[in-house]
Order: structure tokens, then C-alpha cells, then sequence
């Protein structure tokens, strides 16, 4: 006959085996929400984003660490890694194109905060329109090579009818443009970043600078040669001597999905993202614009690309009354 103390041990292994198997295959069916590279804007959010939504499904929704946009397409589309991720849809474009990306494997959830088109001048220069920051000869920050923020500013700049060999390029990051823009070494800084850049910040809370609104006729200029764009406001004040609001483009961050994301899971977490735009906004200032009236945003282009939105994203949307 056993002795009770061996009958306990058994007991505690059996018991102990019992919670390991549990906790296991609680992991196993935690989510994976891609995010990009820590201290950016969507490492941060992207956190209160997977709370939101493991709350909301009553799961563990796990951040993980990415180069960002196009990896999370990349491995949304491959399968078995990441459930949810955080994109572009220049990089939706890019990815379908090179073939990495396969539509029929990602869904589009909705958009949130969007990577705004910001035209910084020094108050002295006489300039006062896009237009007229990017006549030819002109020395203008248009971002690094192979950037996002490179495409978008030189698409805006040709948008406008202006060949990029007629201006004098400044190949330089947010940072590096405020430095030169401070020291007169260029004369327009160009930056597409959320709002309020910290480059930006500093450039017009140092100088007398100011942040140019785009006209009517630009605008539409522009979101005719960049179809993936949208209209963007930058509210008043954001920045220092800001005291009126900005008109401008964005590009929208959008949250994906696999295509095996069940329709109820697709659903529930899309209720949580835009009903959560209070936890959001504590969570990042960009949080803020995680709202309804930009769940839609770049609607349009994401469906001309082949891209489809999750039908239990559709249906929360139909209940809101957007769709």
C-alpha cells in the first residue's frame, strides 16, 4: 500500500502536469499582433491595441516586435506567425506587386492614425503655399531614399507639376531636416510622420516657422497622383504657433488580419479598436484618432488593390451605420 505522503506527491505532480498543460495551451491559442520597432508610435500603440482587443475576445493578444509595415504584410500573408498587424498600404501595393503578399490571405480590419504630410517654412521665406515651396530651384527636404516619407514627398512635389530635378533635393531624416531648417540649409522641410512630430516640435517651437496648408487644387492634385493617400486636417495648436488648422493628405495606418481570423474574433476586435478610443488616447496621443469617422479611410484604393475588408469587420461597421 502507498504511504500518503507519496499519494500527495502524486497528487502535486498530477496537479502541476495539469496547470503546465493548461497554461500551454492557453499560449497556443493567444493572438500575435505585429507592431514595428520600440519607441515608435505603433510599438507603443500597438500595445494598448492588443489589450483592447484580448480583452475584448478574452484572450491574451500578444505585441510582437517587427521591422514594421511591410514584414507584418509579409508574414500575415505567409500564415502561422502573426494573427493581426499594423500596415500601410503603400506597402500592401509594394508587397502585392513583388508577390510576397497574397490578398487572398489578409483582410483589412479599418484605419486608425494617420502618417501626416507636414510643409514647414521659416516665417521670413515669402512662401505661403505648397506651390510655392516647390519651385524649381528651391532647396527641399524630401526624406531619406527608399523611405516612406521619400515617396510620398516627392510624389507630392510632382503632384504639383514640378520635375524633381529642378529643385535641389535634401536627402534627409525628420530630425536632420529640422537641424537644417534651423540653420537656414534648406529652405522647406518636408516630413509625413503622426502628429505632432518631435522634429517638427522643435523646428517651430525654436523659430519663427510656420506650417503650410495645402489649397484645394493642390490637394486634389495630389490625392490623384497618390490614390493611397487621404484628406488629413492638422488641428490647430499642435503646434507653436499653429493658430489655425492645417489642410493637408495622410496616410492612414491600417490593422490587418489573416483571412483564417473567424468572423466573430474579426468582429469583436474591431467593436473593441473603435470603441476604445479613450484607453487608446492614454495609451498614445495618436490613439486619438482610432475613431469611426476614420475607420474608412483609403477605402477605395485598398479595394481597387484586390484587398479585402473581414466580413466580421463589415458587419460591425454595418451595425454603426458606415458601410
Amino acid at each position: 500500500m502507498k504511504s500518503p505522503k507519496f499519494l500527495k506527491a502524486v497528487a502535486i505532480a498530477t496537479l502541476a502536469a495539469g496547470l503546465s498543460l493548461s497554461h500551454a495551451a492557453a499560449n497556443a491559442q493567444a493572438l500575435r499582433l505585429g507592431t514595428a520597432t520600440e519607441g515608435g508610435v505603433w510599438f507603443v500603440l500597438g500595445n494598448g491595441l492588443a489589450q483592447a482587443v484580448g480583452e475584448a475576445l478574452d484572450t491574451r493578444v500578444m505585441p510582437v516586435t517587427t521591422a514594421g509595415s511591410m514584414e507584418n504584410g509579409r508574414r500575415l500573408s505567409a500564415g502561422g506567425d502573426l494573427d493581426l498587424g499594423l500596415m500601410l498600404s503603400t506597402s500592401l501595393k509594394n508587397g502585392i506587386e513583388d508577390g510576397t503578399i497574397d490578398t487572398d490571405k489578409i483582410r483589412v480590419i479599418g484605419a486608425g492614425h494617420g502618417n501626416f504630410l507636414q510643409v514647414v517654412v521659416r516665417g521670413d521665406s515669402g512662401i505661403s503655399s505648397w506651390s510655392e515651396a516647390f519651385q524649381p530651384g528651391r532647396i527641399v527636404g524630401v526624406g531619406e531614399p527608399g523611405s516612406a516619407a521619400f515617396e510620398v514627398t516627392t510624389g507630392a512635389i510632382e503632384a504639383q507639376g514640378q520635375s524633381l530635378d529642378r529643385i535641389q533635393q535634401a536627402r534627409l531624416g525628420h530630425q536632420a531636416q529640422a537641424d537644417a531648417l534651423k540653420n537656414r540649409d534648406i529652405e522647406v522641410m518636408v516630413v509625413t510622420p503622426g502628429i505632432p512630430t518631435g522634429a517638427v516640435v522643435s523646428v517651430m517651437s525654436t523659430i519663427d516657422a510656420k506650417l503650410l496648408s495645402g489649397t484645394d487644387a493642390e490637394l486634389d492634385k495630389l490625392l490623384e497622383a497618390q490614390p493611397f493617400m487621404a484628406r488629413g486636417l492638422i488641428p490647430a495648436n499642435i503646434y507653436n504657433n499653429q493658430p489655425e488648422n492645417a489642410a493637408t493628405v495622410m496616410l492612414p495606418s491600417l490593422m490587418m488580419a489573416t483571412a483564417q481570423i473567424s468572423d466573430d474574433e474579426a468582429y469583436k476586435a474591431t467593436k473593441a479598436i473603435y470603441e476604445s478610443t479613450a484607453k487608446l488616447t492614454a495609451v498614445h496621443s495618436n490613439g486619438s484618432q482610432w475613431t469611426k469617422d476614420n475607420a474608412l479611410a483609403s477605402r477605395k484604393y485598398l479595394e481597387a488593390l484586390g484587398v479585402q475588408y473581414h466580413s466580421g469587420a463589415i458587419r460591425y461597421f454595418q451595425e454603426i451605420g458606415i458601410w
